[in-house]
């Protein structure tokens, strides 16, 4: 991953792969873009849902993040 990036940072997913990876946009408040990184389903946590045009809860967010853990293990 780009070393301009660090844990939190927000980004797009542009597109889906069959794969279960994202390639998602990092970019900065002007809009220019940081990094394109292809990551897996694993290596992120989705904070905006863009099918109900909400923020997930953080509830759900630590959820996401726990089941990662687990599937780590």
């Amino acid at each position: 991953m780009n070393a301009n990036l660090r844990a939190g940072v927000q980004g797009a997913i542009v597109e889906c792969y069959q794969d279960n990876n994202y390639e998602v946009e990092f970019s900065n408040s002007d809009g220019e873009t940081l990094a394109l990184c292809t990551l897996s389903a694993r290596q992120f946590v989705v904070v905006w849902s863009a099918k109900t045009k909400t923020w997930l809860t953080i509830s759900e967010r630590v959820a996401a993040i726990l089941n990662n853990l687990d599937n780590h293990r």
